[in-house]
């Protein structure tokens, strides 16, 4: 017998935010036996997930995650042009670390320049959800972000303050003003 779902949306869509690797994947309501998920590309690799890195520039103009992020770099650097952006990889567990989660406790990039924490956060899953966004609309017409009903993994080894600090940069991108983002423990 099949559970009848609480949301009124007709979409989900799930964020898989790794420490390594990030994805996501989606299906309607009407027919969640029918998962979709995105293909990344980097030089000859395919993969359903994208390397969780982040450039941004200085200004916040410009962004780029997964394969795109680390091409992006690549040229940057050896162009020596690489000065203006913050490069972020392997970020994730600093909210998994001995100590208390503070609101402000920053990131380094790969060059030890230090940004904001919730900043790093919240523009990968800003990027994720874009790429989503495009996915969807590949896939599925007319379907509106009032639509869908949004979920991100967090690791079940991390405590409460490491999952609201995640909970406060998801809501802030996925859903803006909602208040309510599931959260789901992997």
């Amino acid at each position: 017998m099949e559970k009848a779902s609480k949301s009124s949306k007709i979409m989900v869509a799930a964020i898989d935010f790794g420490t390594t690797f990030s994805g996501f994947a989606f299906s309607l309501k009407s027919d969640w036996g029918k998962v979709l998920t995105n293909t990344w590309t980097g030089g000859s690799l395919i993969s359903h997930k994208a390397p969780t890195c982040l450039l941004l520039k200085k200004d916040y103009k410009e962004y780029f995650f997964g394969y795109e992020a680390e091409d992006k770099y690549s040229d940057l650097t050896s162009d020596d042009n690489h000065s203006d952006y913050y490069f972020f990889q392997r970020f994730k567990m600093i909210l998994h670390q001995d100590f208390t989660v503070k609101r402000h406790i920053t990131c380094n990039d790969i060059t030890g320049k230090p940004l904001e924490a919730s900043l790093v956060f919240e523009y990968c899953i800003r990027c994720l959800k874009k790429c989503l966004q495009q996915q969807i609309e590949k896939s599925y017409l007319g379907t509106h972000d009032d639509d869908i009903e949004y979920v991100l993994t967090v690791p079940a080894i991390w405590g409460d303050k490491a999952k609201l600090f995640m909970r406060e940069a998801a809501v802030k991108v996925l859903y803006k003003d909602i208040c309510d983002v599931c959260m789901t423990v992997s």
